[in-house]
This record gives C-alpha cells, structure tokens and sequence, in this order.
C-alpha cells in the first residue's frame, strides 16, 4: 500500500483526522469514568452491607442473654452469690462449675447444692445465694476466689455460650459501711411508734374507765388526785413521744391531750383547795402549755419537763395511789366534792 503524501492530503481529510482523534481520547476518558463510577457504587454496596450485616449481629447480641455471678456488696455481714442475666434475652439450661468447689464456715452446710440443678434466667432476673457471713468466712480462712465457670443457651438464637468469671472475697474484707435510711424504714418507724402510742392512749382510757367504776367523778368536774393522775399519764405519753425518733410528727396530738388534762387537773385542783405550793406549779404549768401554740419540739418540751418534775415531787406516784384509794370511800368522796 503506497504512502500517502501529505502534500496530496487536503485540509479537509486532516480535519476529519482530527476529529476522529478527539473522539477516541473522549471515549477512553467515558470509559475510564464509567469505570471509576462502577468501582465507586460498588464500593458503596459492599459498606453498605458490611453496615446491614453489623447492626443485624448487634441486634441479635443486644437480644442475648448476658449472665453475671458475683459477690454482693449490699449487706455489710452477708455472703451473698448474686446471679443476674442483665441481656435482654432468656438463658436456659444454665450451669455453673466452681474452682474451688464453694465452702462455707457452716458446719454441716453445702452451698454448692443451690447450683447443682440448671436454671432458667428471664432478661433481668436476679436471685441472692446466702454462702456464709463474712465475718465467719473470713476467721475460717477459706477460700478468698472462685473461678466459676457458666453455660447456657440462648432461647432465642438456640445458640450454646460458655463464660469464665472470677469471685474475689478480697474486695469485701476490712469494709465499712454507713447503712442509710430509706422512706420504708420511716414508714417502719411510723408504724412502731403509731403502735406505740396507741398501746399508750389504751392504757390511758382503761386508767379513764377505772376511774369511773371507782366512782371517783362527781357530777361534770373530777377530783383533783385524780386530775393529776391523769395529767401525769399523758405526760408520759408525751415524753415517749418526744424521745421517740419519728414523734415529732405526733407531737401537736400529744400536747393538746397534755393542755386539756391541765387545764381540768388545775381547776379541779383550785376546787379542792389543794396546798398553795400545787396551785402554784398547776398554774405555772397552764402558762406553760398555752402560751404557744405548734411545734416546739425540744426547747419547749425542756420547759414542761421542769415543771413536771416539780409535780412528780409534791405527787409521787405513791401518793397518787394511796389518794385514789381513799376516794373509793364513799362518805370521804362525798366529802371531797361537798367541799
């Protein structure tokens, strides 16, 4: 094939030369583009599934059970095993091996035993194994770590999981613990002290109704001996209550009880012309305990202390006694209230 002369090419063929050249490089440079394109999307698809594939394992693990054995640290004294599936899923056919076999001071015990069948642990079940008390377990010298070995199979996935956990008893020995107060031990302590009173306002009504049989209220107003015996038991009522940790809840009931026995035990006491010295304590008392009204608490209770016991000195209870006693005589009852 002869050589073409370029001197016999017109410009017209070197146009179409050129033209045919451009359209090759922009070709390759498509090509090379929808390449880099192809690469790129399938890039992107395989992410895309290595992400699908990792949240489908982190949803499934999320639904697994997770199971923890450890030494509780709630009660200071307690040796306790706790066991708690914290996962989401339900583990069955759990079991534990322990390294060492589980010991405990108590003679005739085997701690091991509560293990020995295989459990079923709903998502967020817990259950408390009392081994021993440590203050026991560690004058024994047992042992302070077990190596403790779990299998179980996860209900949902049907899959077997085998997890080696360490015991350690160092972590409790030497420890100090403030125990704090919840409101179920106020609603405790309330309830106590609510007994409490209640046993004390019973004895109180029976001393009431003793004093009726015995006939020793005349018409509306009751002799004075009497008066004061009453006043003294409600006093002592309100004493348990202010010494009682919960009472001042209960403290306003108690001292209207303590200023309605004062105010009648003062005037019976006038009535019966009792020595001057008792006039004068019966009165300072009824300043005492209507001067102010609410919660005073122990500033206030300070205050009638004082004047109670000078009370308790001009009336021991003896006296007391030995008074009432002499008013079941009808004609010296009589006399009283005549008088």
């Amino acid at each position: 094939m002869p050589v073409p002369n370029p001197q016999t090419i017109y410009w017209d063929d070197w146009l179409l030369i050129g033209i045919q050249l451009i359209g090759m490089v922009a070709l390759i440079i498509y090509v090379k583009k929808t390449w880099d394109i192809a690469e790129e999307t399938r890039n992107s698809v395989e992410v895309s599934n290595a992400a699908l594939q990792e949240a489908r394992e982190s949803r499934v693990a999320a639904m697994l059970p997770r199971i923890l054995v450890y030494f509780s640290a709630e009660r200071l004294q307690f040796a306790e095993i706790v066991i708690e599936n914290i996962g989401r899923g339900t583990a069955v056919d759990v079991k534990f091996e322990f390294t060492p076999e589980l010991q405990s001071s108590w003679q005739g015990a085997e701690p091991a035993a509560f293990f020995t069948t295989p459990k079923v642990l709903p998502p967020g079940y817990r259950v408390n194994h009392l081994l021993d008390y440590w203050p026991e377990y560690f004058a024994k010298n047992l042992p302070r770590q077990y190596r403790v070995r779990i299998t179980y199979k996860g209900e949902e996935d049907g899959k077997e999981y085998s997890l080696d956990q360490l015991l350690d008893a160092s972590a409790i020995d030497n420890r100090v613990l403030l125990d704090d107060k919840g409101i179920s031990d106020v609603v405790r302590e309330l309830e106590r002290l609510r007994q409490d009173v209640k046993a004390k306002l019973e004895d109180l009504q029976r001393t009431v109704d003793r004093n009726h049989r015995q006939g020793l209220y005349r018409g509306e107003r009751v002799p004075a001996v009497a008066a004061i015996q009453e006043l003294l038991i409600s006093w002592r009522v309100l004493a348990f209550v202010q010494e009682h940790q919960a009472g001042h809840i209960s403290w306003d009931s108690a001292l209207e009880v303590v200023r309605e026995k004062a105010f009648s035990a003062t005037c019976a006491t006038i009535a019966d012309s009792l020595p001057a010295s008792t006039q004068v304590v019966m009165l300072e008392l009824l300043a005492q305990v209507t001067r102010q009204r609410g919660v005073m608490y122990a500033e206030r209770f300070e205050q009638l202390k004082k004047v109670f016991d000078e009370l308790d000195r001009l009336y021991p209870e003896h006296r007391l006694v030995s008074e009432t006693q002499l008013l079941k005589n009808p004609e010296i009852a009589d006399a009283s209230s005549a008088r």
